[in-house]
């Protein structure tokens, strides 16, 4: 039963998590103004690209996810 328990609990988190990551995404695509701001996101190989034209918030969290996704990469994956 233990295990069965530590199954349910990981497909919860995971669960949790992608709904988070989409929630996340949702508000940035909501948000139009904000896809202009500096920020920085790393590509495929783990390198950081800086995107954007306009200084960002204070808290310099720029239209980025917890998990790196922005609206830039999805407009250029569409491009490709």
């Amino acid at each position: 039963m233990d295990n069965r328990m530590r199954r349910v609990a990981h497909r919860l988190r995971d669960l949790l998590s992608g709904y988070a990551e989409l929630t996340e995404r949702r508000i940035i695509l909501d948000r139009p103004w904000t896809h202009d701001e500096l920020h920085w996101v790393a590509d495929d190989e783990g390198h950081l690209h800086l995107h954007g034209r306009v200084p960002g918030r204070p808290d310099g969290r720029g239209p980025v996810t917890h998990s790196g996704w922005c609206p830039c990469r999805r407009s250029s994956a569409a491009a490709a």
